[in-house]
């Protein structure tokens, strides 16, 4: 069965990118190799929900772990580098999800994409994605989940930059990767301390490690410090504060593409990383953790009151919604951050799918220029509002159960250790979710068309458009997963998929999910105590949150009949506090950029006139010398040569005079010479 299972599991993974190679290899003139690219993603979802089933109810106790080495570094006495395959019940649940999602977004994209002349490498940017994220979840080595993570970047930005032939799609995605990169630094050197410190990437292996008290650098501030570093992979890749600007901005990608990355899977990467990687957080970490999620979540909540792009308003939605799972992550609750995960995929992907059906229909993205489209496009409406209802976490909705299950936990934590700060985050986060999409439902969908004209051009499209927006609709009620609808304790969706992992917890996990599992400890029966204790009253905060914001949305915009615009005196100063996104973007150019910009002007000053004017010192410098060295060589050097040369020049001129070639002129100046040498010998 193992082996079964795992061959499953390979095919999974290798599917979507068979189907890139596909897609992407054959030369233009096959012009239709994205449909077979469809079909493999179809063949892959059907795997999927069989390896899902055969896993679940047949071995969910167990965890299926795979490994070969690839190589070996350092002789047969080295370090070998492993291939491993790990697959539990969280694994199998989600590989489900990615793939469902991933082929409804391919059956989408044929209508929504059809007039695209570059169909083949889009498909075929699809499938490279969705092999990396299968990828991502399929490992259970941190190295390997680092090796995918980066390959969901790279397609994350071919996919942004898809239409790079505008300004805005080249700019996001260059953004998207440059900004997604400060975070990955910090998981690589997270990496590099788990390796260092534990030589080894098989996280089960480090867990155990660390359950037996070896840390980093033998202290737990240093496993603090690593956990944090491996949290801003996570910062980076799910958007939340400071690295989240990336993601609105990647609205520029085709709308499908939305859906598939930013709303159900690649920013949901971090969120699944910081789960797997559970056990290597501290109580510093998790409360650093839950507080930057809690913060995130309500500033993308503000933010998305005031947006009138359709898209934008959604991006932010995500950020705040992964917040959330981040604010569950760091009050211990797991369960609920992967739960809300995948709740989330389903009710998120829909919503931004029928953003693009709006936009396909009305070729704007302006809710300035909708209104009245309930009637024109019904399926898209009522498909809208479910989502919409799931988002706000609406009983008998799977938003509901999974919101009840974070509100739960963190007033449970506040409880126990007097910290409502996570709760609070968690409140104020939901409430504004209910009035901003309901803000989003009435003025696309009600009252009077605000422009005729693409009022006029509006309606539902093909099947190819609708089916997939029904069954992401279908997938939001609760009986689908459970037949309790007002909680998922004690359910088959908790006790088989999200069980605890077998492994041993960190000491200092004391108030969280975890410690009903952990044995020994001593806040188990208080905390699931106090736990069901709060649940009646956090099921009457959430009617009440999602009462008032739906209430004032409605309020303000069906009987008011307001319209987005700037209001006056200080209402005006905070409506575009969060219409200009608090700023940040503006503070970030301020800083960051036109810091960077000035850091590279001062670089190229120093360059040009300290670096450069040293080299060209010295040449001039050389140069001169040169020049004396070529005068002293011609005039001193080569003169004395060429003295000496001329004095023998003279001498043989002189010489030569006697040269003359005839007998009486030798035979006279021996005479001479013999004169010469007798007076010579009286003189003396």
């Amino acid at each position: 069965m193992n082996t079964q299972l795992t061959i499953f599991q390979v095919l999974i993974v290798l599917l979507p990118l068979f189907g890139f190679l596909v897609a992407i290899l054959p030369p233009k003139s096959y012009k239709k190799m994205y449909i077979a690219e469809v079909g493999i993603m179809f063949i892959t979802l059907v795997l999927s929900a069989v390896l899902f089933f055969m896993k679940i109810f047949s071995l969910p106790d167990e965890t299926i772990r795979s490994t070969f080495t690839l190589f070996t570094v350092g002789g047969s006495d080295g370090f070998n580098f492993i291939v491993d395959l790990t697959m539990d019940n969280m694994t199998v649940a989600l590989l489900f999800m990615v793939s469902l999602i991933s082929f409804l977004v391919h059956f989408f994209s044929l209508e929504y994409m059809s007039h695209e002349p570059l169909k083949n490498r889009y498909f075929g940017y699809l499938g490279l994605f969705t092999f990396s994220m299968l990828g991502l979840l399929s490992t259970g080595s941190i190295i390997f989940i680092y090796i995918f993570w980066e390959l969901v970047g790279l397609s994350s930005y071919l996919l942004i930059g898809f239409w790079g032939f505008k300004d805005e799609a080249a700019s996001a995605c260059s953004k998207a990767f440059i900004t997604n990169r400060v975070g990955d630094f910090g998981f690589f050197l997270g990496i590099l301390m788990l390796f260092i410190t534990y030589n080894s990437f098989d996280l089960f292996f480090i867990f155990d490690q660390i359950g037996a008290g070896k840390f980093p650098l033998g202290s737990e501030m240093w496993l603090t410090v690593t956990g944090l570093l491996l949290f801003a992979g996570a910062v980076g890749k799910s958007a939340q504060f400071p690295l989240h600007v990336w993601l609105p901005d990647a609205m520029a990608g085709p709308t499908p593409v939305s859906a598939l990355i930013h709303a159900a899977t690649m920013v949901a990467a971090g969120v699944y990383m910081i789960v797997r990687l559970f056990p290597l957080f501290t109580e510093t970490s998790f409360l650093i953790i839950g507080f930057i999620g809690g913060f995130s979540a309500l500033m993308a909540a503000t933010i998305a009151l005031t947006q009138i792009d359709i898209k934008k308003i959604l991006a932010y939605s995500t950020v705040s919604q992964l917040g959330l799972m981040v604010l569950a992550v760091g009050v211990g609750a797991y369960h609920a951050a992967i739960i809300h995960l995948l709740f989330h995929a389903f009710f998120k992907a829909g919503l931004f799918l029928g953003s693009g059906a709006i936009i396909h229909a009305t070729h704007s993205q302006d809710i300035n220029d909708m209104g009245g489209l309930r009637k024109k496009m019904p399926v898209t409406f009522y498909t809208t509002v479910i989502y919409s209802l799931a988002l706000v976490g609406f009983p008998l909705t799977i938003g509901f159960l999974s919101k009840e299950m974070i509100l739960t936990s963190s007033i449970t934590l506040g409880s126990l250790s007097g910290n409502y700060i996570y709760f609070i985050f968690a409140v104020l986060t939901s409430t504004l979710t209910s009035f901003y999409i309901f803000r989003y439902v009435f003025l696309i969908f009600f009252g009077e068309p605000r422009n005729h004209h693409a009022y006029e051009h509006a309606h539902d499209f093909n099947i190819f458009i609708k089916l997939p927006l029904i069954v992401l609709a279908a997938l939001c009620f609760f009986f689908i997963f459970t037949f309790n609808p007002i909680t998922l304790h004690g359910t088959w969706l908790t006790d088989l998929i999200f069980r605890l992992p077998k492994i041993l917890l960190p000491d200092n996990v004391t108030y969280s999910f975890l410690t009903n599992g952990a044995e020994g400890s001593i806040y188990s029966e208080v905390y699931t105590h106090t736990m069901h204790a709060s649940e009646i009253v956090v099921t009457i905060i959430s009617l009440l949150i999602i009462s008032g914001g739906i209430g004032t949305a409605w309020y303000m915009y069906m009987k008011k009949k307001l319209v987005p615009k700037v209001p006056e005196g200080f209402l005006g100063k905070a409506y575009m506090f969060s219409q200009k996104a608090w700023y940040i973007n503006e503070l970030y150019d301020v800083t960051v950029i036109k810091g960077t910009m000035l850091f590279a002007t001062l670089m190229t000053i120093i360059d040009k006139y300290l670096v450069d004017g040293i080299i060209n010192l010295g040449a001039k410098i050389t140069m001169i010398l040169g020049r004396f060295s070529a005068g002293f060589d011609k005039y001193v050097v080569d003169g004395f040569v060429n003295l000496v040369a001329w004095i023998n020049g003279l001498i043989s001129m002189i010489l030569r005079k006697f040269q003359t070639g005839k007998v009486q002129t030798y035979l006279t100046l021996v005479m001479v010479f013999i004169v010469f040498f007798v007076m010579y010998i009286f003189s003396n």
